[in-house]
């Protein structure tokens, strides 16, 4: 415990995370003690302790909320990266994603610092992927435009182009149907604007897509026995 008083932010932090782990009885003693320590310019120790704080069930309950919008405070650029990168990785593990978080780890993904912008990028394809927000559906009062309605349409004709082509043992039909997907995509991402849009609900909305447009094109490609590259 006298770890928790050394003078390494680094001892602190890894102190406070362990005892907090092993001696359960005595996290409400270990929180209050660190309660008031930043530690470095990345708010290590604070972090560490905002997230220890909300994931036990009996400290400060009625607090929880307070303290998971501080926390989700220092993903906004108005914070360093280096805070945000400790931030967006915290609310990534605890899964607290809301339209605002969303937006700043998408503002993230195009900032100048390439270690932060490629550790956010990493952040959006591995959110993009959990089925909760693959799935995202479209708000009742979400305006999307007419060629986001073309992809949509075109999105929901795959299986039935796959089950055609099997039928009618026609792969033309898949590469067919690729070619107009590809093409109706690269028009709307040349003139549509996604990730510096500031309506985050629109904004998931067309990145949610253009990851849908992604898997199908690159299943489609596989089924034609084209090998597709990850990125170019």
């Amino acid at each position: 415990e006298s770890l928790l008083d050394d003078a390494s932010y680094v001892t602190q932090e890894a102190a406070l995370y362990q005892l907090w782990a092993q001696f359960p009885k005595n996290r409400a003693r270990y929180l209050n003690k660190m309660k008031g320590v930043m530690g470095f310019q990345n708010r290590n120790v604070r972090q560490l302790w905002l997230v220890l704080a909300i994931v036990d069930p009996s400290y400060r309950i009625a607090e929880k909320e307070t303290f998971k919008k501080e926390l989700k405070s220092y993903t906004s650029p108005a914070y360093s990266f280096e805070i945000r990168e400790t931030a967006l990785g915290y609310i990534h593990e605890l899964q607290l994603w809301d339209t605002q978080t969303i937006g700043h780890l998408v503002n993230a993904s195009v900032h100048p610092s390439w270690r932060f912008k490629k550790n956010a990028r990493k952040l959006v394809d591995s959110f993009l992927k959990k089925e909760t927000y693959k799935n995202h559906s479209v708000n009742n009062n979400l305006e999307i435009n007419t060629k986001e309605k073309q992809i949509l349409k075109l999105l929901t004709q795959y299986p039935e182009i796959i089950k055609s082509s099997a039928d009618n043992l026609n792969p033309a039909l898949i590469a067919n149907y690729t070619y107009e997907l590809v093409k109706t995509f690269n028009s709307y991402y040349q003139t549509t604007t996604i990730l510096k849009i500031e309506n985050n609900e629109l904004k998931l909305f067309r990145l949610s897509l253009s990851y849908k447009v992604g898997l199908i094109i690159k299943s489609s490609m596989e089924l034609l026995g084209i090998q597709v590259p990850d990125k170019m």
